[in-house]
């Protein structure tokens, strides 16, 4: 509406000059070298408009004809930019893709059409480390690095190089300039945590876990379990070092986080018994048991007794087990404590009390000692130990990284070097070759056939 009445406006104007100038006339008379010119004052004026209109016309029209060759570079540069820009996001896509031929003839065509090194960089780096030209990837990436507009995508790409090379001195230190760069960066404060921690830097290790659980990089409960394996590990270094009050502080804060975590409470009872609280080290171990029966606390809890009578040591026993008595850890530690003490009645009865289907290597080679210890019948004792080679495997301590076994836990892997990753577990039951391939090719797999149905039967029992 505002634009009709500017033009009815401007209409108006017009019309009113137009009138203006028909009823006043005039006379404008020109004299130029032999011309005389004589005309109204409203046709003169309206010569030099169209004068100035053509002029006008004629200066836009030599412009344009100056700025042809300018336009026509500037819009070959558009495009080359454009098709630089695309040859460069098709990188990146080709690079997440994980095509590595593609990539690198992508960052050419990149780098030769938008002839701008800080934005091809990246590019040229991630297909140069796809191809596996690790030192040009480097190249790629300490240039990023000495950029301030990129130096943080240089030091995670060469944080990636360090960490594929398994150069843990360098990782570390790209991680922590980074983190200190960038201080809510998730890789940086991740690497800087397991880089810490595999070195043995519990502390510095410890610290990073809290940082990347408070910026919830870290989930809350993996947290926890990572801050109890290092709080042990210092608890451990703390008693090698003689610092009992510390040590205990540091074990009784490993359990807050995790209460069932069974080297913790292992360790706690020990240092307990070293300060002659022997009664708070066995009340550790028995408040435990009924969540978590294992053979760790069964060896500690004996180990308080070691002073003691066999006969006395077996009443602590059944004493820790009573709350859980139906589990299977539980009928092998009064077995084992009953073995010592020349106890063969309750033994036989606990580990005759254990189904054939649960009866592992360990149940097998008590039964031996038993068959040995009270009748002197080494074959029973044989049968038993042949029984065991066959029996499932007990539970031990598992590396989840790599799937060794560990004698005892360890926050790092001994194989592997993994962080936190040894859980007490069984092995998996794996088929077992019971017949030679038939004529057409068939293989013939059973699943692992429980012991004492295997190797001991019922006629070949002792006392049948």
């Amino acid at each position: 509406m505002a634009r009709v009445l500017f033009y009815a406006v401007q209409i108006a104007v017009l019309v009113a000059a137009a009138v203006w100038f028909a009823d006043h006339p005039g006379k404008v008379a020109v004299v130029w070298f032999n011309y005389h010119i004589e005309t109204s004052v409203g046709v003169l004026a309206v010569a030099i408009i169209v004068g100035f209109a053509v002029i006008l016309m004629l200066l836009q029209i030599w412009s344009g004809f100056l700025r042809a060759p300018g336009a026509f570079l500037s819009r070959r540069s558009l495009r080359r930019r454009e098709a630089g820009f695309q040859a460069l996001s098709l990188g990146l896509a080709a690079v997440a893709a994980g095509d590595a031929e593609q990539a690198g003839v992508l960052a050419k065509k990149a780098d030769k059409l938008l002839s701008d090194p800080r934005l091809t960089r990246l590019l040229s780096a991630q297909a140069a480390a796809l191809n596996g030209d690790e030192d040009a990837a480097e190249k790629y990436f300490e240039a990023l690095r000495n950029d301030a507009e990129t130096s943080y995508l240089g030091l995670t790409g060469l944080l990636r190089l360090a960490l594929d090379q398994n150069d843990s001195q360098v990782a570390l230190a790209l991680a922590t300039e980074a983190r200190n760069l960038r201080p809510d960066s998730a890789l940086a404060i991740q690497t800087v945590f397991e880089q810490e921690a595999r070195a043995g830097n519990w502390w510095p290790a410890q610290q990073a876990l809290y940082d990347g659980v408070r910026r919830r990089i870290i989930a809350e409960p993996i947290g926890r379990r990572h801050r109890s394996a290092l709080l042990l590990e210092r608890a451990r270094q703390a008693q090698r070092d003689g610092n009992i009050p510390e040590a205990l502080t540091l074990t009784a804060n490993a359990l807050e986080a995790v209460p069932d975590f069974v080297p913790a409470a292992c360790l706690q009872a020990t240092l307990l018994a070293a300060t002659n609280k022997t009664k708070k080290a066995a009340g550790v171990i028995e408040a435990l048991w009924p969540r978590m029966p294992h053979p760790d606390l069964a060896a500690a809890y004996r180990q308080l007794m070691a002073s003691e009578t066999p006969l006395v040591q077996v009443q602590r026993v059944q004493k820790l087990v009573a709350r859980a008595p139906e589990a299977i850890e539980s009928r092998l530690a009064i077995a084992e404590a009953a073995l010592a003490a020349d106890l063969w009645g309750a033994a036989r009865t606990q580990l005759e009390a254990i189904d054939s289907a649960q009866c592992s290597v360990r149940a097998c080679r008590l039964q031996a000692d038993l068959e040995e210890a009270e009748h002197g019948d080494a074959a029973a004792a044989q049968r038993w130990l042949r029984a065991a080679q066959q029996a499932p495997a007990d539970p031990a301590w598992h590396c989840l990284g790599c799937g060794a076994v560990q004698p005892t836990w360890q926050a790092i892997c001994g194989n592997c070097g993994s962080f936190n990753e040894i859980t007490w577990k069984a092995p998996p039951k794996v088929a077992r070759l019971t017949a030679p391939p038939a004529d057409d090719g068939t293989v013939v797999t059973a699943e692992e056939t429980p012991p004492t149905q295997l190797a001991v039967t019922s006629d070949s029992k002792p006392g049948s």
